[in-house]
């Protein structure tokens, strides 16, 4: 199977955007999928203040 990680957010000017990827399942497990997520989210706070 495939699993993925993935967060949307907003842009300055109204817009909305959104990242995210995917591996297989084998190698992105529950515990790795919240880590990344966190990862993505930490990334994209430091980019957008507003959060």
């Amino acid at each position: 199977g495939v699993s993925g990680v993935g967060c949307a957010f907003q842009l300055p000017f109204g817009a909305s955007a959104a990242i995210s990827f995917g591996a297989i399942s084998s190698r992105m497990t529950a515990s790795r999928r919240d880590e990344l997520g966190a990862l993505i989210v930490r990334e994209l706070s430091t980019m957008n203040p507003a959060g």
